[in-house]
């Protein structure tokens, strides 16, 4: 492959206007990258690492000295390379649905931004780390939710109504991890004099962060692979 060609790839490829195979490289290639930025995070852990610690541990200088930089670096980059997918997800909506296809990448945009600002107001900013991580989550679930509107009115068009139910169990189980990781922290604040054990590590905040950070990954690619197949001048 000649380098004007894979220039012109590349930038198909950040303008979201790429063919569906390529594109299915890039983002699978994007989310491989990032799983490795974790692996290798985790295993610069100073103390054995488990799901009991939060997923932004990783980033923090205090908890992870000597791996935080290379997962704020991943993070940063993650977030960046997130934005021609969240422009590839519009181009295929905004025929269909116009206004909520500008306003799922709109959100999609803002999301994807606030994820690379995590990288950069680590664990030890605590405000800024947690504006941006708000940004970044809550803006992925207003995109996510926004795209099953869309695909709930336009089911018709799977062929294979086995991945419709899939997407919709899979958004049904994202959202719910989402509110269990939001509700979780909360309980002795809501059930202060509640006989239940609030203390159990299962009811605590990280084992459910870092289940709804990896079905959020995985939902990406679910969703992206599963939607209804569409000609390629309808996406450009």
């Amino acid at each position: 492959m000649n380098i004007k060609k894979t220039k012109k790839i590349i930038i198909k490829i950040l303008l979201g206007k790429a063919p569906k195979k390529i594109h299915a490289f890039y983002i699978f290639s994007v989310l491989f990258f990032y799983l490795i930025i974790t692996i290798i995070s985790i295993c610069l852990y100073p103390e054995p690492y488990s799901i009991f610690n939060h997923v932004s541990n990783l980033g923090s200088k205090s908890t992870n000295p000597n791996g935080y930089l290379l997962w704020n670096i991943g993070t940063v980059i993650l977030g960046l390379l997130l934005i021609p997918h969240m422009i590839y997800i519009h181009k295929y909506f905004i025929s269909s649905f116009p206004r909520l296809g500008v306003l799922n990448c709109v959100f999609g945009i803002i999301s994807s931004i606030g994820w690379s600002l995590i990288g950069i107001f680590r664990e030890d900013f605590i405000t800024a780390h947690f504006i941006t991580a708000s940004i970044a989550f809550i803006g992925l679930m207003i995109t996510f939710n926004l795209d099953l509107i869309i695909l709930v009115k336009n089911s018709s068009e799977f062929k294979n109504k086995v991945h419709f139910r899939y997407i919709l169990v899979h958004y049904i189980l994202l959202n719910l991890i989402f509110l269990i990781s939001v509700i979780l922290p909360n309980l002795d604040f809501f059930f202060p004099d509640s006989l239940i054990n609030f203390n159990s590590l299962w009811l605590s905040y990280p084992p459910w962060e870092w289940l709804f950070f990896i079905i959020l990954l995985l939902f990406i690619l679910n969703l992206f692979f599963l939607m209804p197949e569409k000609s390629e001048k309808s996406i450009e």
